[in-house]
């Protein structure tokens, strides 16, 4: 059944059962603590310290970017190193075979 612009339910006109709801909801909302100012702190503190945090990652970004070169820079040294300690130990050996083998000299003579 509709009175005016209101649909009646149960001989209440619909508009009034919302309004009452309306009311429940504003009281329920009204004894929730009213935090607008300090919220707004807080998410300032928030974003200051989400600022150093970044801040903080980006020097240790940094500073991990660095000891990264470093390393890679020791690394081919000591394969430089390493390339030259072979070459030598194989030239080394090359005259270490060459000097154990009998040359002309070392032949034993032969008759009397």
């Amino acid at each position: 059944m509709e009175v005016g612009n209101h649909v009646v339910v149960n001989d209440v006109p619909e508009g009034r059962v919302y309004a009452g709801q309306d009311r429940e909801n504003i009281n329920k909302t009204s004894a929730l603590p009213h935090e607008s100012s300090p919220r707004v702190t807080s998410l300032d503190a928030d974003e200051d310290s989400m600022q150093q945090r970044l801040q903080e990652l980006m020097k240790l970004c940094t500073s991990l970017q660095k000891q990264q070169s470093q390393m890679a820079a020791n690394i081919n040294d000591q394969d430089l190193e390493i390339s030259g300690l072979k070459a030598r130990v194989k030239f080394l050996e090359d005259k270490d075979r060459e000097s154990a083998e009998p040359t002309q000299e070392d032949a034993p003579i032969k008759g009397g």
